[in-house]
Formats: structure tokens, C-alpha cells, sequence
């Protein structure tokens, strides 16, 4: 099982959306291996705006049970995080309605209690062991899952923490801005601390530029600077689009609001300049996952 958290500590990076259209990307790209039996995708949203959980469970104006208020009765990420006798993580995971293009998703979350959660990142404070929270529930699932994608909120906080103290690898999602490039130094030293105290095995597996808009002179100049800073870690940019967002507002992944033409072998042509765009990041991040192995 290979586990992946998007995190960057600046908002504004599209975390939630790159941690979607991954997850989504990677249950495709399951299911196109093996149609009959596709191994599963587990999303787990750290966020206590829930909105990983949302778009994947019912959309950002739906109902449900995924980035909403539950009731007191309905178990969510908080309660395996800050609870003294936590459920088991398999009784919460629920599939998600997403991929659409799959005649059933092979892609999981957990539902989200937004109150619950920022709550429990304050209890986590006292906790025991409360850095390895999150750890000690993926260990449950090594068996059930093929990778798992946690999402973020953009704070230095124990949420974050677990989530990096859970992950092997890390990829950070950057505005193409000054601002942006800025708030790259903190997560670095971030990662660092975490590789030392918490994770040794942690690693950085890339940098996403995000949000580009190439027109820009300043998004140009940003980007060459980024690919000298970080060269190969650097992954292809994924440009700023209207179709991304109203996708999340959907409740859809980039890949089936904006559906492929089916190939032979079980192969796709995506049509739209942002699924492809997405589509070469799932590729890329495979890739690296087994250069590093």
C-alpha cells in the first residue's frame, strides 16, 4: 500500500481538488488494470471544512454524510482520532460516488463531522501517542487498499502532523506565485522535522505547480524559477480552468465531468486539456512511486 498526502501549510493551492482528481485517477487507473477486481482507493479528508469528503460523497450542495453536520450517532474521522477507544477504521469507510465512468467505484472515503474534527484537533493535544493516530488506523487497512490519499488544511497543527506522520511520500501542491513560492521554505522545514522526529521514512515525492495561468509573466517567471529550485521534483503544471472547479461544485472528478473516448485495451483518451493534464500527474506519480520503491 502506498499512502499519499497533498499538504501544503499556504490555503489557496488547490490541495482538496489535486487530492480528488488523484484519488479519482487512481481508482481509474486500478480499474483499467484489472476490470474483474480492481483494487481499491481509500481518500481520507484531514480538513475540517470536509470538502474532500463532500465532493466524493454527495457534492458541495448535496446532502449526506460526508463534509456535513451528523448527528451525535454517526461515526467519523474525529472519533478515530481523538476517541480513547476508537471504532475499527473498516466499520466507517464508505464508497464513494465517484468515478462516475465505473460501473461501480473502487474509490473509499471517511466521512467527515466538520465540528467533530476541528474539535478532536484540539483533544488531540492531550492525547496519548497523539501524533500516530492516523498511522495506527492505516495499519488496519495494508490488506484492503492499493494507495490511500489524505487530504490537508493549511495549518501546523497535530491534523497535519498525523497526516504526514501516517503517509510515505509527499506532494505539495503550489500556487504559481511569489506568494506561492514563498510559502514553500515552511512546508520544506515542516517535512524535515517530521522526517527527523516523526517519519524517517517520509519523502517528498514532488512539487505540483497549481492554479497556473501561463498568460501571466509572473506565473512564467515563477515557474523557471521553481524548475531550477527543484529541477526533478518539479511535476507538470496543471493550469487554472473554470472546468476544475465547477467539476468540485458537481461533486464529479475532472475525469467524469469531462468523460474520455474509450480505446482499445482498455485504454482512454481524455478530450479535455485538464483531464489530460490530471491524467499525466496520476501517471507521473505512478511512476515515482515505483522509481522509489
Amino acid at each position: 500500500m502506498d499512502c499519499i498526502v497533498i499538504a501544503n501549510q499556504k490555503g489557496g493551492v488547490a490541495k482538496t481538488t489535486t487530492a480528488v482528481n488523484l484519488a479519482a485517477g487512481l481508482a481509474l487507473y486500478e480499474y483499467r488494470l484489472h476490470p474483474r477486481q480492481p483494487q481499491r482507493v481509500l481518500l481520507i479528508d484531514m480538513d475540517p471544512q470536509g470538502n474532500a469528503a463532500a465532493i466524493v460523497s454527495h457534492g458541495i450542495f448535496g446532502g449526506g454524510n460526508g463534509g456535513g453536520e451528523e448527528t451525535a450517532s454517526e461515526l467519523s474521522i474525529a472519533n478515530l482520532l481523538a476517541d480513547d477507544n476508537p471504532p475499527a477504521v473498516v466499520d466507517l469507510r464508505q464508497q464513494a460516488r465517484i468515478p462516475t465512468l465505473l460501473p461501480q467505484s473502487n474509490l473509499d472515503y471517511i466521512p467527515v463531522n466538520r465540528p467533530a474534527l476541528a474539535a478532536a484537533a484540539q483533544r488531540l493535544v492531550s492525547a496519548e501517542a497523539r501524533e500516530y493516530r492516523l498511522a495506527e488506523c492505516i495499519t488496519q487497512l495494508e490488506q484492503l487498499y492499493r494507495y490511500v490519499v489524505i487530504d490537508t488544511r493549511p495549518a501546523y497543527d497535530l491534523l497535519l502532523l498525523n497526516a504526514l506522520t501516517a503517509a510515505h511520500v509527499l506532494i505539495i501542491p503550489v500556487e504559481v506565485s511569489g506568494l506561492g513560492m514563498a510559502s514553500l521554505p515552511d512546508m520544506n522545514a515542516t517535512l524535515q522535522r517530521v522526517q527527523r522526529r516523526l517519519n524517517r521514512n517520509l519523502r517528498l515525492l514532488g512539487i505540483l505547480p497549481s492554479k497556473c495561468n501561463l498568460q501571466r509573466s509572473e506565473a512564467q517567471m515563477v515557474l523557471e524559477a521553481l524548475q531550477q529550485e527543484y529541477g526533478g521534483l518539479l511535476f507538470d503544471p496543471i493550469r487554472e480552468r473554470a472546468e476544475v472547479s465547477v467539476a468540485n461544485t458537481e461533486g464529479l472528478d475532472i475525469f467524469s465531468y469531462r468523460p474520455p473516448r474509450p480505446q482499445a485495451e482498455g485504454k482512454m483518451a481524455f478530450t479535455s486539456p485538464s483531464a489530460q493534464e490530471f491524467a499525466r500527474l496520476v501517471e507521473e506519480v505512478l511512476r515515482r512511486l515505483g522509481a522509489g520503491r
